[in-house]
């Protein structure tokens, strides 16, 4: 196998902003999608406050040196009690890297809207899972996740 190392790489005069990848081949430019999944979920509910399991996805990083990053749209999430709090985490492998909380502030139910990400550096290229989990505080009788939410799960080249 033979390496070419440039400091550079432009396209000809003619089209100097355009460089040609031939077909069966892949280029991996810093900043790019390499991958994308999108995993969504309808109404579940949970009356535990310990983590249960939303929504997973096994992701294979093609690239060491690449990001993951993880998007989460919670499109609805009816807490049963006035002041109640729901948490979601995103979990690498079964360990906790990222936590949100939900709050209602209100004096009776409510429903609540949420979205957040985590830009993750797993530096592997095995097999990676992805879960969002789902859990009610104690001062909330159950956490109901209802609409249409959805998990994105993006390598970002590096």
């Amino acid at each position: 196998m033979s390496e070419l190392s440039v400091g550079q790489l432009k396209g000809l005069t003619v089209n100097s902003n355009v460089v040609t990848v031939p077909a069966g081949h892949t280029l991996y430019a810093p900043g790019h999608v390499i991958q994308s999944h999108t995993i969504t979920s309808g109404n579940q509910s949970t009356t535990s406050t310990s983590y249960q399991t939303w929504v997973s996805k096994v992701l294979t990083p093609k690239l060491a040196s690449s990001k993951i990053l993880c998007s989460v749209n919670v499109s609805q999430a009816y807490i049963d009690t006035a002041r109640g709090t729901g948490y979601w985490a995103i979990f690498r492998d079964g360990v906790s890297v990222f936590e949100m909380a939900l709050e209602s502030q209100a004096a009776a139910a409510c429903l609540l809207y949420g979205s957040f990400q985590y830009l993750d550096s797993p530096n592997t290229t095995s097999a990676v899972t992805y879960e969002v989990k789902y859990k009610r505080a104690a001062n909330a009788g159950y956490l109901q996740s209802g609409g249409t939410s959805s998990f994105v799960v993006q390598e970002i080249a590096q």
